[in-house]
């Protein structure tokens, strides 16, 4: 297998986050060898958009549908594996302060999957965030969360 000229959408990345043995995978314009790990990296527009007004629903629909939570408060570091490498420094800047108080989602290996802005606002002044930590792996929790029926992407789609 050659390395694709085709985009690499997240649902295709390895599970282990490793370029297949089969050969060389491309990834946002850059190209993994086989074995070598492969950050992830989802686009904005294909990030989940939960509506603030169904929190409680979207938390019993993970719960049903078998992943469960913790709620921490910890340090921005703790979530070393920041997945969205380009924040909008504007958004981040008109976060309020009320808005801070708002936990951020997460998975169990680390990855926020909400919340990115808030983490870096977190990060920047070296303050303790709230979690709310998804029991199970970032991809699993990204799967289960488009299953949600009031889930839809930045750019409308469901």
């Amino acid at each position: 297998m050659n390395a694709t000229t085709e985009p690499l959408h997240w649902w295709q990345l390895p599970l282990d986050h490793r370029a297949p043995v089969g050969g060389e995978v491309g990834l946002n314009g850059i190209t993994y060898k086989p074995g070598e790990f492969m950050p992830f990296y989802i686009p904005r527009i294909d990030m989940p958009q939960i509506p603030d007004d169904c929190h409680d629903e979207f938390m019993a629909f993970m719960v049903a549908a078998g992943i469960d939570h913790v709620t921490v408060k910890t340090s921005p570091e703790f979530f070393f594996n920041h997945q969205r490498v380009h924040l909008d420094p504007a958004k981040v800047k008109a976060i309020s302060p009320e808005s801070m108080d708002v936990p951020i989602f997460a998975s169990d290996d680390q990855y926020i999957i909400d919340g990115n802005h808030r983490w870096a606002l977190h990060r920047h002044f070296k303050k303790p965030l709230s979690a709310i930590v998804f029991q199970a792996p970032f991809l699993t929790c990204m799967q289960t969360i488009f299953k949600f029926n009031k889930v839809y992407r930045v750019d409308g789609e469901k």
